[in-house]
């Protein structure tokens, strides 16, 4: 597998309040648009008695300051399942002025921080969050949240004044200098006006919402922006660091089963599937190489339509955001009373969209519950199971006792050790059939007659298949070719003859099963209670195409009867 340096992207927001259940959704929404790895939250406006869940499968992690005062202030620290977060340690605001995370990306140690500063002595507020900073800090810090002033007046705000006392700005700015705090933003953008905050009373732009690095580590920031005023009352500022210890992703394609309750796409699958086999049904090919040619035809052609649906379904939420980009221009510019009503309007409207969508989401799993809660399915069981959380492997020890932390280095020592602990060899070899045969000779007593034999040996029915793909139970992870059961279930017609040609003719003496068919996707499972240091403490499982598994069903189909 390829691994590339990933960049880690940061994200800093004053959320003005996450109680509605709408807007939780469209935070969330928003988070994993931006592809944010690291979310730095503020005014959350949790209770501490009984806050309400601010996480999703995307985002399955968090830390939460929430004050004791009731709805007011609350800070949190979200963090994506797409990064190896690992030994964390916290601290919390009991006022949900700060939160205080760190831990590992990687081998590498990083400090986040999200802080709301009260709109009177900050500096004070300031000057106390850093004092406790600097004895918990470790690794690369980084800090985001809203200060409620401007640090220079004459390019933060509009007007190029603030209320703000100037003694309380020039002692903010002394604090942050202590630890050598810079301005992503305005490091990369020196003289450019932009804000993240608009007071309609003051009719006052002003850039209250920050993220800092420290002075040694801003040779790491790549990018920093201003995002659109969409959901909140505050922009969101989004930063991207360079960080090589961050685990590289590979993204295997698997069909997405919502395509095929589409009556026009499954209508055109249908049709490229009948061209297909029409227009390859030659005695030049072999079965195999048709049936296995057919999933990178097909696989296209849902890619195309996934994508068509995808960007149908944007449109009309990317128009909005870049007509109110466009109109937040050329308010911060101008301050036109017509221009902002329309920006109100544009705002409202996205906020309904948003909020459809969210009700669309509840309706949904409300509908789930209704249906299945009270049955012993798999709903239940996945209600029950402990959750874990997602595996990635920061580390590993060689025989030597070295510890390695780059994935190349990672991969070769797993790929060692089970290739030593199988007895693979680098290629297969011919012997294999016969040591199987030796295998079955001396251990097997019992001998199954003639007719036993040929009714297991014999040909496969389409009846046969019929039967594997109605009783192979739904929901299972598919193997590399990423086709899922259901896509057998709603093309078993026009599958069948294909799939008997290619399967069937395995028993002729020239006839192979593709390379392709057989791969499988490999997925290590940690031992629980064990070092996971070690590459003996994780176990390997397969995940086999779809096809080979059905092709499995009616042979063990024919054993069971």
């Amino acid at each position: 597998m390829a691994t590339v340096p990933r960049i880690l992207k940061v994200l800093s927001i004053n959320a003005k309040g996450l109680n509605i259940p709408e807007k939780c959704h469209a935070a969330l929404r928003e988070f994993t648009s931006l592809h944010a790895d690291v979310v730095l939250v503020q005014e959350t406006h949790f209770p501490q008695a009984r806050p309400p869940s601010f996480k999703s499968h995307k985002y399955p992690t968090g830390y939460f300051s929430n004050a004791t005062a009731g709805k007011v202030c609350g800070t949190a620290v979200l963090f994506s399942r797409s990064i190896p977060f690992s030994n964390s340690t916290s601290l919390l605001d009991p006022a949900g002025r700060y939160t205080f995370v760190k831990g590992q990306i990687g081998a590498q140690w990083y400090t986040f921080v999200s802080i709301y500063l009260p709109n009177r002595r900050q500096h004070s507020a300031i000057r106390a969050i850093l004092r406790r900073l600097q004895d918990f800090q470790e690794g690369i810090l980084v800090v985001g949240g809203d200060l409620n002033l401007p640090l220079d007046a004459r390019l933060d705000t509009s007007r190029g004044v603030t209320s703000t006392p100037h003694s309380v700005l020039r002692r903010t700015r002394l604090a942050l200098q202590s630890l050598r705090l810079m301005d992503c933003w305005r490091s990369l953008f020196p003289s450019t006006r932009d804000y993240t905050y608009y007071s309609a009373p003051h009719q006052l732009y002003t850039r209250l919402d920050y993220i800092f690095l420290p002075f040694g580590s801003m040779h790491l920031l790549e990018s920093a922006s201003i995002g659109p005023m969409t959901w909140s009352d505050h922009c969101p500022v989004l930063i991207t660091l360079s960080s090589p210890l961050a685990r590289p992703r590979e993204k295997l394609w698997r069909l997405n089963e919502s395509l095929l309750t589409d009556p026009q796409i499954k209508e055109g699958l249908h049709d490229a599937l009948h061209n297909y086999f029409t227009e390859n049904d030659t005695p030049d090919c072999s079965p195999q190489i048709i049936w296995e040619t057919h999933k990178a035809v097909i696989r296209g052609y849902l890619i195309q339509q996934g994508a068509r649906r995808k960007r149908e379904r944007i449109e009309q939420q990317e128009s909005l955001l870049q007509r109110i980009a466009a109109l937040e221009r050329s308010h911060k510019l101008h301050s036109d009373n017509d221009v902002y009503a329309e920006l109100l309007d544009l705002r409202s409207q996205l906020r309904s969209l948003f909020n459809n969508r969210a009700q669309k989401a509840f309706l949904t799993v409300r509908k789930t519950f209704h249906e299945h809660g009270n049955k012993c399915g798999r709903l239940l069981a996945n209600a029950l199971r402990t959750h874990r959380q997602a595996l990635y492997v920061t580390h590993l020890r060689t025989p030597q006792g070295k510890t390695v932390t780059l994935p190349k280095d990672m991969l070769g020592l797993f790929r060692d050790y089970f290739t030593t602990l199988y007895g693979l060899t680098p290629t297969p070899t011919q012997t294999a059939p016969d040591a199987t045969q030796r295998f079955l000779r001396t251990h097997l007593r019992s001998k199954l007659t003639p007719h036993m034999r040929s009714s297991i040996e014999g040909p496969i029915t389409a009846e046969e298949l019929h039967e594997a793909i109605k009783r192979t139970p739904v929901g299972k992870t598919p193997g590399p070719d990423g086709f899922t059961l259901k896509y057998y279930k709603a093309c078993e017609k026009l599958l069948s003859r294909a799939w008997l040609a290619a399967f069937n003719g395995l028993t002729e003496p020239a006839s192979h099963i593709a390379p392709q068919t057989l791969s499988a996707t490999i997925t290590l499972i940690p031992k629980p209670d064990k070092d996971h240091a070690l590459c003996a403490n994780y176990r390997p499982i397969s995940l086999l195409n779809q096809d080979v598994k059905l092709f499995a069903k009616v042979l063990a189909l024919r054993i069971a009867n």
